[in-house]
């Protein structure tokens, strides 16, 4: 009591002899006993809780009953791997082509990985599955992914399928751009710089595959932004087999706002006289076939003595002239009747 009332605050109203005795009861007897009494509840609850969360202990509850629940609780299954996407097949399929693992890629198209698939705007790699498959040396994948529905003019960031067979081998890949041109890959194509399939085989040193992608249509005369055509290009690397081939098809040395081939091989390779002769003399047949053609119009027409009067007489004119069919309309809108002026009754030999 002497203890407590020293505890409280009412030691004052004690008699002084007692002030003392009280501190002394309270220091020795009550305080202690109140710590022991703490630290004994405290480790009773400890050991409640720990039999609470025990299994032997978690056996034995019931479960909690809430309101509204009707089915059992049950576990969560382990270890349960979920099923990929499509969008996942379609990742893996461009590492595995990118890898090179063709059998991997292969039963990825069988698990149904898109073979549109393409890269993410953020992926180092902006090539799509069948740009990468065009480059590999094996052509399974290429075949698979066609056969799985890949379209073969489809560019992605600007390239194709069969820019990626052009633009990355020295040498070519005739057998990715039969197999894509023959599945109906449009050889007209633009990359970001302009240049068709064509501007890329024009540094490949088989002539080949430039000459089936002129077969295909490709245009021969068309400027990327560098102003090249694949003319230009074929002469300023002195690729001579090139060359020859695509002035043989006709490619012409000058273009409207283009860089002049003579020009670009004269600033190219080292060996210029072999590449210059050749495109020489590719210009002087394009002039001649040019001028003959100019001719043949003028002297088929119905004017055509006062269309060489001022550049020939008129025997010259008569003897240039007797060289080409005389074309007459016939009546009825039918096809021209052209008759040779060397045979015609009336005109004068030369």
């Amino acid at each position: 009591m002497l203890g407590a009332a020293a505890l409280s605050g009412f030691a004052s109203a004690l008699p002084p002899t007692w002030y003392r005795p009280g501190w002394v009861a309270y220091a020795v007897v009550l305080a202690p006993l109140v710590h022991l009494l703490t630290l004994w509840r405290t480790a009773a609850l400890l050991i409640v809780a720990e039999d609470d969360i025990s299994p032997s202990a978690s056996t034995t509850m019931t479960a909690p009953i809430f309101v509204g629940a009707h089915e059992p609780a049950t576990e969560p299954a382990a270890d349960v791997v979920p099923e990929p996407t499509p969008v996942d097949r379609s990742l893996a399929l461009l590492n595995a082509a990118a890898a090179g693992q063709i059998a991997q890629a292969l039963a990825l198209l069988e698990a149904g990985a898109d073979a549109n698939a393409a890269p993410g705007p953020n992926d180092r790699d902006q090539r799509s599955a069948l740009s990468i498959a065009a480059t590999l040396s094996d052509l399974g994948l290429l075949r698979a992914l066609i056969a799985r529905g890949a379209d073969p003019s489809l560019a992605v960031n600007g390239i194709s399928a069969l820019h990626a067979a052009t633009r990355d081998s020295l040498h070519g890949r005739p057998d990715a751009v039969m197999t894509l041109l023959a599945n109906g890959a449009r050889p007209d194509r633009i990359d970001h710089d302009g240049n068709t399939p064509l501007h890329h085989a024009a540094l490949s040193q088989d002539p080949t595959i430039s000459a089936m992608l002129l077969d295909a249509g490709a245009p021969p005369d068309h400027v990327n932004r560098e102003g090249l055509t694949a003319l230009a290009i074929a002469a300023r690397a002195g690729n001579e087999p090139v060359l020859r081939l695509l002035l043989e098809r006709g490619a012409k040395t000058e273009v409207t706002r283009g860089t002049p081939a003579l020009i670009a091989a004269a600033s190219g390779h080292e060996d210029r006289a072999a590449i210059l002769r050749r495109l020489l003399k590719g210009e002087g047949r394009y002039r001649g076939h040019r001028q003959a053609r100019a001719q043949r119009a003028a002297c088929r027409g119905p004017a055509w003595p006062w269309r060489l009067r001022r550049r020939t007489g008129r025997r010259r004119r008569q003897r240039e002239c007797a060289r080409w069919p005389r074309c007459h309309p016939v009546d009825g809108g039918g096809p021209r009747r052209c008759q040779s002026r060397a045979r015609a009754p009336g005109v004068p030999q030369a």
